[in-house]
């Protein structure tokens, strides 16, 4: 099976730009759901010793309503901050610990809440557990150095601390220590990378409640991130948070002004389609197990250009327009695809033997099929744009391929696949859109003995005039026609 590890060198380039000029230390990293963010920023800042990354996923949080997350968040950073080589025993506690201190009752009461939050960021605690002790142990020996004017001093500071926690201007222990850690960090001469991911997925209300505390930051202090950190990347979808930002605030409240705290520069937008189609139809052609349960019309191995190109084309419709992710593309090998090349009893034919592999079309709906886990999942997909995308053909121009893989099967009312009697005819069929389109074909023969069925088209003709060679069609309007038709006569893809 080849590897299926997805490319990431063309938007590399493009966010390595992006990231490296001096002054662009917050970056807003945009892409819809599923396109694979997380798995490109994995990969980018993998194995790497320019950078120090701290990547978080507050979607995994366990946070009630009444709950903070932005303290939540402040213990996943630390989680993370505590699996890294630093040093410890030259942290430095100042006057907010000793505050902190004296609203315990045990020394490590500070310690514990940390252990206690561990639980609803769902990470186990095992990895740390020796940093921890180390901090306890820090603690305990800044514990014996205090005196009473220090208790005093910490007193006074209480009144401050008391004010600043749960504010959006919030400055704790953990803020603190947190800073502390990461400076170490960036005097090491990296960069250190706080990664906020999946934004768009959490609770509208702590989607804010988080932003927020950052925004408040930024007006206090532009110059510098929150905790200290070089990079702040604040992953999410901006169309869906710009729809969420909406619902909670109002249309016409200033989304671009709130928005524009959380880049330095302009906003990354994130495309890796290409390479990933790229992979799936490598996917497609190397490693399809074949089935051959009667005597195949064509080989595979030359036939799965065509078919590939017509997954790929469709494929890639289906993510532009919204009914097909990324992510579920990059899963494909966890799944074995294996193509059955049966017999097919076609209602209204009965001259000859054909087989699935006699239709160039069926082993590519089977892919997508395949793809999405079931045929009724494929076949709502192509319901919900049938009259939705359209593309523009020119005569002449124009890719043919889907169309001829289809268009017979659209007319198969009025031809009965009478392909070896009628090959040379030309036929017309109209297809009934808002662009009142037909197309002209004749059949071809398709296959190593030829009685595999195709189409060849001479001609698209479309409603503008006489002479006009273009036009727009809509692509899932016929390719869900032809699909109803293999459901209803050929009795395949049925739910």
């Amino acid at each position: 099976m080849t590897d299926f590890k997805i490319s990431i060198e063309e938007p590399r380039k493009d966010f390595e730009n992006h990231l490296s000029p001096e002054g662009n230390n917050r970056i807003l990293f945009s892409a819809p759901f599923g396109t694979g963010k997380t798995y490109f920023l994995k990969e980018f800042f993998k194995d790497t010793s320019k950078y120090e990354v701290v990547h978080l996923y507050p979607v995994n949080y366990s946070v009630a309503s009444n709950e903070d997350i932005f303290e939540l968040i402040k213990h996943d950073v630390l989680f993370e901050l505590l699996q890294k080589d630093i040093d410890l025993d030259n942290t430095e506690f100042d006057d907010l610990f000793i505050a902190q201190y004296f609203l315990s009752n045990d020394s490590f009461d500070v310690i514990k809440s940390f252990f206690e939050n561990s639980s609803e960021l769902g990470k186990s605690i095992v990895p740390i557990i020796n940093s921890v002790e180390k901090l306890h142990k820090k603690f305990e020996e800044f514990k014996s150095k205090i005196n009473s004017n220090e208790t005093t001093k910490a007193f006074d500071f209480i009144k401050k601390f008391e004010v600043k926690k749960g504010s959006i201007y919030e400055e704790d222990f953990y803020t603190q220590l947190i800073r502390n850690l990461v400076q170490q960090l960036n005097d090491k001469d990296k960069e250190t990378i706080l990664i906020i991911d999946d934004l768009d997925r959490i609770d509208p209300e702590h989607i804010f409640r988080l932003l927020n505390v950052f925004a408040a930051h930024f007006d206090h202090n532009d110059s510098e991130n929150k905790f200290g950190f070089s990079k702040i990347i604040f992953v999410t979808d901006v169309v869906n948070l710009k729809s969420i930002f909406a619902t909670k605030y109002g249309e016409n409240t200033d989304f671009s002004g709130y928005l524009n705290k959380f880049f330095s520069l302009n906003i990354f937008v994130f495309d890796n389609l290409k390479n990933i189609l790229k992979k799936v139809k490598e996917f497609y052609y190397e490693t399809l197990p074949y089935d051959n349960n009667t005597n195949a019309v064509f080989n595979f191995k030359d036939a799965n250009i065509i078919i590939g190109d017509i997954v790929i084309n469709i494929v890639e419709l289906l993510v532009n327009n919204g009914q097909l992710t990324t992510r579920s593309l990059i899963k494909l090998p966890e799944r074995k695809f294996v193509f059955k090349d049966d017999f097919v009893k076609i209602i209204g034919y009965n001259k000859e033997n054909l087989c699935k592999s006699s239709f160039i079309i069926i082993p590519a709906f089977e892919f997508i099929s395949y793809i999405y886990g079931n045929a009724q999942l494929m076949e709502q997909a192509f319901n919900k744009l049938k009259d939705k995308v359209k593309i523009e053909y020119y005569n002449g121009v124009s890719d043919k391929f889907i169309y001829e893989a289809i268009v017979f099967i659209i007319d198969k009312p009025n031809n009965q696949f009478a392909f070896k009697d009628d090959i040379d005819n030309i036929r017309t069929v109209a297809i009934i859109s808002d662009f009142n389109t037909s197309i002209e074909y004749k059949f071809a023969k398709w296959g190593l003995r030829n009685n595999g069925i195709h189409s060849e088209i001479t001609k698209m003709n479309f409603s503008h005039g006489a002479g006009v060679d273009s036009g727009y069609i809509y692509i899932f309007d016929l390719i869900y026609k032809t699909l109803k038709i293999l459901q209803k006569d050929f009795d395949l893809f049925k739910s």
